[in-house]
């Protein structure tokens, strides 16, 4: 640690009024007795609790703080950082996006750690932070528990390669890229990681919540939402700006809800992200809802209902007239559901028409409309207009 760095943690940690500088003075003689780290003779000594140090220093050094236990870790990562390394280090690998590497550790103040690291492994590295024990847990999950069955299974997980905004140019000026070097400042590597760890894992929304003391960030995964990363009060305004830039919407509202959207580009496929925005009493709550057109591509027989269902589904569209519905709560699946039933409903014979709020997929060939009640073009008047247009299905969004 820097003399510059080292002076800016322990008055921060006195400014805190969590202790007092006789209680660093005693820390630094069990430093300089075992040869440890500061943070580390801290805590041995029962000075301070290891969150509360950690969440200082994500305070201090705009590193994000991650919950592991609820984490998807990239199984490949084990061939470049071994397990003794790990253990040695106490860190453990995340994620790779080109030639930058994400390591959780308890200890980012370990300088060493990094450079060693960029030796052994040839890579960037970028850090997050966790405690020691889930570090350990994750550990000995990654490397001393997981059979082959599961590492097979982990590696479908999608490959995170090159991927950048695509915009007009006329905003180009206004975002940073994804993956251009120069992008290096935290709050946009912060952003960053949450949406390239949400397309990893596969989840079909991502929720950033203003909360007293900061934002909290969750994944919503087969349905069920799981917490990832906790991000500190003081970042809390430039994670909402950004994500409001990269969504073309206005930075200067903060007190009526919004809607955007924006898309990736990622290993040659295009991933579209449908952003909200609504007023709360902590800040502005943010959703955004990961559009994966590949998800459409599976077909009837990989949306994994069950054979019954699926034979009534079938049976269903089969018939001449009629309706079918599909209900589910929210990350159910119901999109997918709708989207893959129109794409093997779309043929050059049919005249299909949507009406959506808003339009989740463009889909060649189909008509699709978006609702506008503001203007009088609600779901009501959009099917009207619709059935003077000779159609032969017609998709309601909303009934």
């Amino acid at each position: 640690m820097s003399e510059t760095l080292k002076d800016k943690i322990v008055n921060a940690l006195i400014e805190s009024e969590k202790i007092s500088k006789k209680d660093i003075d005693s820390a630094v003689l069990l430093q300089r007795k075992k040869k440890i780290s500061l943070d580390k003779a801290l805590i041995e000594k029962g000075l301070i609790k290891e969150k509360d140090l950690l969440m200082l220093l994500v305070r201090e050094l705009n590193i994000p703080f991650i919950n592991l236990s609820k984490y998807k870790i990239d199984p490949s990562l084990q061939e470049l950082v071994p397990e003794k390394t790990a253990r040695k280090y106490n860190i453990v690998p995340l994620s790779m996006l080109e030639e930058t590497m994400t390591i959780a550790m308890s200890d980012p103040l370990n300088v060493f750690v990094i450079d060693d690291l960029k030796n052994v492994t040839g890579k960037e590295i970028d850090i997050v932070m966790s405690t020691s024990e889930e570090i350990n847990n994750a550990i000995n999950q990654f490397y001393g528990t997981s059979s082959q069955t599961t590492v097979t299974q982990l590696s479908k997980d999608i490959d995170v390669g090159e991927f950048e905004i695509v915009s007009d140019k006329d905003l180009m000026d206004e975002m940073d890229s994804f993956v251009d070097e120069s992008a290096k400042a935290p709050i946009v590597r912060m952003v960053n990681l949450i949406i390239k760890e949400a397309i990893r894992q596969r989840a079909s929304d991502i929720h950033i919540e203003p909360e007293a003391d900061g934002m909290r960030v969750r994944y919503r995964v087969d349905g069920v939402l799981i917490e990832i990363l906790d991000i500190p009060k003081e970042n809390q305004n430039a994670v909402t700006t950004r994500i409001k830039i990269m969504s073309r919407l206005d930075i200067t509202q903060n007190q009526t809800p919004q809607d955007g959207r924006f898309k990736l580009k990622l290993s040659q496929k295009e991933i579209d992200f449908r952003v909200s925005l609504l007023p709360t009493t902590f800040g502005q709550k943010i959703v955004m809802r990961v559009l994966d057109k590949a998800s459409l591509s599976v077909g009837l027989d990989g949306l994994n209902l069950s054979d019954h269902a699926l034979k009534i589904l079938k049976e269903g569209m089969r018939k001449p007239f009629g309706m079918l519905l599909v209900t589910g709560p929210t990350g159910s699946g119901k999109s997918t559901t709708l989207y893959s039933i129109l794409n093997e409903l779309n043929t050059i014979e049919k005249n299909i028409i949507t009406v959506e709020d808003p339009v989740e997929y463009l889909v060649e060939g189909l008509s699709q409309i978006q609702t506008h009640p503001e203007i009088g073009l609600t779901f009501a008047e959009g099917l009207r207009a619709i059935l003077r247009q000779s159609p032969d299905i017609v998709m309601v969004g909303e009934i």
